[in-house]
């Protein structure tokens, strides 16, 4: 069982999962526990105990595993990369003028810090375009934001796209 985005889910699997355990956590899983309630701190040791292997994205992130009791043996540590093949990036200073936001609505992606710097970008180039996609959760709330700050004309909601297209607007993107 491959978990990704180890809280709950990771909690539920390491206690009802009887088979191997693959956790693939997020920063936010392991690097903010502190900031999370007794009950779920204690928790993630068991989670991590039971893993039969971890992905982490940095050294400090299998540290911060390993000091909530990871076996070490468990941790493959490396970061999600870029097919440079699919994404055949032009040598040199890129200009494009448009900015890509690929990562969701919800709320812990903090897409509302990006849209509220958008107009000091504005100001620096004025015709430069954020595109975003992806649209797991509403985004009246997003367009109305964007219309209260003035920059609806330069934000563009395009919703989910093929990795195709999605590949072609990152190529062409700042």
């Amino acid at each position: 069982l491959d978990i990704m985005q180890v809280t709950p889910a990771g909690v539920y699997a390491a206690w009802l999962w009887r088979g191997p355990l693959v956790l693939d956590f997020w920063g936010s899983d392991i690097m903010r526990l502190d900031q999370r309630p007794w009950l779920v701190r204690l928790l993630m040791r068991r989670v991590v105990a039971k893993a039969d292997c971890i992905h982490s994205v940095s050294r400090q992130m299998t540290a911060a595993l390993a000091s909530r009791g990871a076996r070490k043996a468990t941790i493959e540590t490396f970061q999600y990369g870029v097919d440079l093949a699919a994404f055949r990036f032009a040598l040199g200073e890129r200009r494009a003028e448009t900015v890509v936001w690929s990562r969701g609505l919800r709320e812990f992606y903090r897409l509302e810090t990006m849209l509220r710097a958008w107009p000091a970008v504005l100001a620096r180039r004025p015709r430069a375009r954020f595109v975003v996609t992806q649209h797991d959760a509403s985004i009246d709330r997003w367009k109305a934001l964007a219309d209260e700050l003035g920059i609806a004309d330069s934000v563009a909601f395009v919703g989910r796209v093929s990795h195709e297209e999605l590949a072609e607007t990152l190529r062409r993107a700042a």
